[in-house]
């Protein structure tokens, strides 16, 4: 039965297709997101947008971006409907797909994102009720889930397959092709090839100290029978017997070298040979493996990552690199430089834990940023104390310190505190004087009093970024809150709002000072029941997730604690 009939005994071409539609919108998904990470501040892309880069890398940038994007399209065009077929970690996949195609929308609004969106009709974790209801109730969800078992069970069995194939076949290959081929052809050609039988200096070296061990042990044998030293002839005649037996040994030894080469090139050869023929079946391999990691409990997760780092690139590594640089030279017949062995020690696990921390970085705090949370954990690492920000000089770029927080959690006294050794402090106040309430005035009044006397107030209204434009560089600013900013201009429009938003965030880039910003979360609490109140909250929300990408420090204080979130949190794909 040939290899392709075997294969398709499982039913398998189907599930082979899907995995590599999948694979191909996950991978073009992630450059979206890296593309969007590195040119664009970790925002959507826009076209019209000029970048600090030459025009070709930026005609570069967009191209990829169009042809990744139609993909993501297409994947999610193509697998929508299959969906109850897909494991969970293949749904994580199509998640992100459809996030990126959702983010970009269609193709005529794909080239102007805005900052904000009106408020949906309905909440969608009601809209996401009634389509789980109207999904169990169709005829065909049943045919759906058996297809789904099917092809998980084919993924199961094409991966154990592929895997035992790229075990066992590169060391049968080996092993029969240096016992049968390679051992017999090098013995009978190494007489007459010179690089075959090329004396190898290392083992003339330890066989000379074999030679001189056993010129010593003859003569203590002689002492301790109490009979004459061997004359000068035995003695030479001994050692000539016995240098010639050390000489066929290392002649072996040299001959047993080259043989490993060619019978490990053999198997290195069957290894690329069988990844080629295999190359669906690795998207297969590549997805089950993928899932059976990610499928960990994060302690497990984290366990599997301190122990590799731990072997690799631990305390004690260098121990284990040393006994195998030694073990591949010995097998190769290569002298073992201790030289070499220190540089590669001193280098190599270098480069593999820096690949493994950008490997965390890049995917696992997407994938998984609980399993990062719980390795910090486990490897002993604690919140350092916030830092006291000295205040910066003329000349040094700003710096943007966020406060979030709901009511009465405390944020106003935490922004006050990051800034209480500062010796320039200018507190910006957003929110109307409202003179007519007494509660808010009550509110005012206590604010005064926690505040230095040193501090200077300032009452912005609806111009704040003209405020920000015209203060003096090096000084310290408290903005409390963004809800009055966003209070104030709630009447404009969907572009003009985004205009002012991006003239916001270019204020504060360019000033001289150091920003903190408190600001309110108000989507914590029940849909406001009118238009007005819901577009304040998406607004408020909106800025914030923008203002963050160029926060130095991002608070969240709840119950009178403060959190960390760019030390705990991850952020979101």
């Amino acid at each position: 039965m040939s290899r392709r009939n075997w294969i398709n005994l499982f039913s398998n071409s189907q599930a082979i297709e899907l995995s590599s539609d999948l694979e191909r919108g996950y991978e073009a998904a992630l450059l979206i997101q890296s593309l969007e990470l590195e040119y664009y501040g970790d925002r959507q892309i826009r076209p019209e947008l000029k970048l600090s880069v030459p025009r070709s890398v930026q005609a570069t940038i967009l191209r990829r971006f169009k042809t990744a994007l139609a993909i993501c399209r297409n994947t999610a065009a193509t697998l929508s409907k299959q969906r109850g077929q897909l494991d969970s970690q293949e749904l994580r996949q199509l998640q992100l797909i459809e996030s990126v195609v959702s983010r970009y929308g269609s193709r005529r609004s794909s080239s102007s994102p805005s900052i904000s969106r009106s408020p949906d009709a309905l909440p969608r974790s009601l809209l996401g009720v009634f389509d789980s209801i109207r999904l169990q109730l169709d005829p065909s969800t049943e045919d759906s889930v058996v297809a789904g078992y099917r092809r998980r069970r084919d993924s199961t069995l094409i991966s154990l397959r592929v895997l035992l194939l790229l075990v066992l076949v590169p060391l049968l290959v080996q092993q029969i092709a240096g016992t049968y081929l390679i051992s017999p052809a090098v013995n009978q050609f190494s007489p007459e090839l010179p690089f075959l039988s090329y004396p190898k200096p290392q083992l003339e070296e330890k066989a000379a100290e074999k030679l001189r061990l056993y010129k010593q042990e003859l003569e203590f044998d002689a002492f301790l029978k109490g009979v004459q030293p061997l004359d000068d002839g035995a003695l030479r005649d001994k050692l000539t017997e016995k240098a010639t037996e050390l000489k066929h040994d290392a002649d072996e030894e040299s001959l047993k070298a080259i043989k490993n080469v060619f019978a490990d090139l053999a198997g290195l050869i069957a290894f690329a040979v069988v990844c080629f023929l295999s190359r669906d079946e690795l998207r297969v391999l590549r997805g089950f493996v993928d899932e059976a990691v990610y499928g960990l409990s994060d302690s497990a997760k984290a366990f599997a990552i301190i122990l590799f780092t731990d072997i690799f690139v631990g305390y004690h590594s260098p121990e284990g690199w040393q006994v195998l640089l030694e073990g591949i030279a010995e097998h190769f017949g290569l002298p073992s430089s201790q030289s070499f062995v220190n540089l590669f020690i001193a280098t190599f696990p270098v480069v593999l834990a820096t690949i493994f921390k950008y490997w965390i970085f890049r995917y696992l705090n997407r994938v998984s940023p609980s399993s990062v949370a719980t390795l910090k954990g486990m490897n002993g690492s604690r919140l350092t104390p916030p830092p006291q920000w000295s205040p910066p000089v003329a000349g040094q770029t700003s710096r943007l310190i966020l406060v979030s927080g709901p009511t009465r959690s405390g944020k106003s006294r935490w922004a006050e505190h990051l800034l209480k050794h500062h010796p320039v402090v200018t507190y910006i106040a957003t929110a109307a004087a409202r003179p007519d309430d007494r509660d808010w005035q009550k509110r005012l009044e206590a604010h005064r009093q926690r505040r230095p006397d040193h501090w200077s107030v300032s009452e912005c209204g609806a111009e704040l970024v003209s405020m920000i434009n015209g203060l003096d560089p090096g000084q310290s600013v408290l903005i409390d809150a963004l809800g009055g900013f966003v209070a104030h201009h709630l009447d404009l429009t969907a572009q003009e709002w985004d205009h002012l938003c991006e003239q916001l965030i270019a204020s504060i880039r360019a000033s001289h000072c150091t920003f903190v910003l408190v600001i309110e979360e108000t989507g914590w609490g029940v849909v406001p029941p009118t238009r007005i109140g819901g577009l304040f909250r998406d607004r408020l929300g909106t800025l914030a997730q923008a203002l963050d990408p160029v926060a130095d420090a991002a608070w969240l204080v709840l119950q009178g604690r403060a959190l960390d979130l760019h030390a705990l949190g991850q952020v979101v794909p």
